[in-house]
């Protein structure tokens, strides 16, 4: 009974939350069309669309936060680690708003052909029509369940025990990526800050997915929190930018309600996940959300290739 109640502060918490951010953003909204920042190249998103970024001060904050990640960090990184060049395709997993291909854009044809792979139907609906004349760039997706979704979840009663009981698959279909490459083979996969709000089993169902549109010598760059001893270490002393006091079937969160908001993975789990998935681990670059640092994101990176 106390943990019921305890998950109705929460929720009613979020609530708030939530109200206080559609106000701020909203405030940001009206400077965004005063700039007319709809017909900006790179593209930018309304703030109020953009759920993959907090508020900011001022639509210049917005704009500058919006672009700097990808363009001064991503990008540099993903160029350098896959040599890529004006024939190479990218397959960004998980796009959101278009961050990654903001700085694609902004390259003016560096590093070749974008392809952005997005289940949340308002960003997909905004890159398709934001990108439509250039055709170095396509977008697609699939939508997800709701209990799947952990940005239009808005949570539940139950224990994470249940909602890993109740969970459906959650991965793309294979006629639906190969309608997006459209006969292309990517050199690069990429994504950010997906396999942390996935269940194993959909993530080497994914990973699976994208080697039989991969090119022989495909490079797979994904985000992830991975629990190693250095991190587990930094999680007892209270030292990591998170708690994870709940644990179901590997699976390490800090929310029952929504427990897809944030999914950690032992390391051994991790391996193993790649090993059933048809992948040699080729690197890992440890972030700052444990007390590390690899230079372009605060989660951890794992580099692999198809066996």
């Amino acid at each position: 009974m106390l943990n019921y109640f305890k998950r109705v502060i929460s929720l009613n918490r979020e609530r708030i939350f939530r109200l206080l951010r559609s106000r701020a953003l909203s405030k940001l909204d009206l400077q965004y069309e005063k700039l007319s920042l709809s017909s900006h190249w790179p593209p930018i998103p309304p703030p109020s669309l953009n759920f993959n970024q907090g508020t900011a001060s001022s639509i210049a904050d917005y704009k500058a936060t919006y672009f700097k990640a990808s363009i001064e960090k991503e990008l540099p990184f993903l160029a350098s680690i896959a040599k890529l060049n004006q024939k190479c395709s990218t397959l960004d997993y998980g796009c959101g708003l278009g961050r990654l291909a903001s700085a694609f854009a902004n390259s003016e044809n560096q590093f070749g052909s974008y392809f952005g792979w997005e289940p949340e139907p308002q960003a997909l609906q905004w890159l398709q029509a934001a990108y439509k004349n250039n055709p170095r760039f396509r977008f697609d997706g699939s939508q997800l369940m709701g209990d799947m979704n952990y940005v239009t979840n808005r949570g539940n009663y139950s224990t994470v025990e249940e909602n890993y009981q109740s969970r459906a698959e959650a991965v793309p279909g294979i006629a639906d990526l190969m309608r997006l490459m459209n006969g292309v083979k990517f050199d690069l996969q990429f994504s950010s800050s997906v396999f942390t709000h996935m269940w194993s089993s959909d993530i080497t169902l994914t990973l699976k997915l994208f080697n039989d549109i991969a090119s022989e010598n495909a490079l797979f760059v994904n985000t992830w929190l991975i629990i190693d001893s250095f991190a587990q270490t930094s999680l007892d002393r209270g030292e990591a930018d998170r708690s994870l006091p709940i644990e179901i079937n590997g699976v390490l969160t800090y929310s029952h309600s929504n427990p897809l908001v944030c999914t950690a993975y032992r390391q051994n789990d991790v391996e193993r996940i790649y090993r059933e998935s048809g992948h040699q681990i080729l690197e890992v670059l440890h972030g700052s959300w444990s007390g590390r640092s690899n230079g372009v994101t605060y989660q951890d990176i794992v580099v692999s290739k198809q066996i």
